[in-house]
């Protein structure tokens, strides 16, 4: 709730929330490189993904 609540203020007032979409790519980022190092079961970095 409160998250939603912060997006709508950040929309009326415009700036940017935090967490936001560049965090989030960020997240799935590492979490891709989690997954293909598993599969390889080798180190990936996460700047490669």
């Amino acid at each position: 709730m409160h998250e939603v609540v912060e997006l709508i203020h950040a929309i009326c007032e415009d700036w940017q929330p935090n967490p936001n979409f560049v965090d989030g790519v960020k997240c799935q980022q590492v979490l891709e490189a989690v997954e293909q190092s598993i599969t390889q079961r080798r180190w990936i970095n996460v700047q490669d993904v």
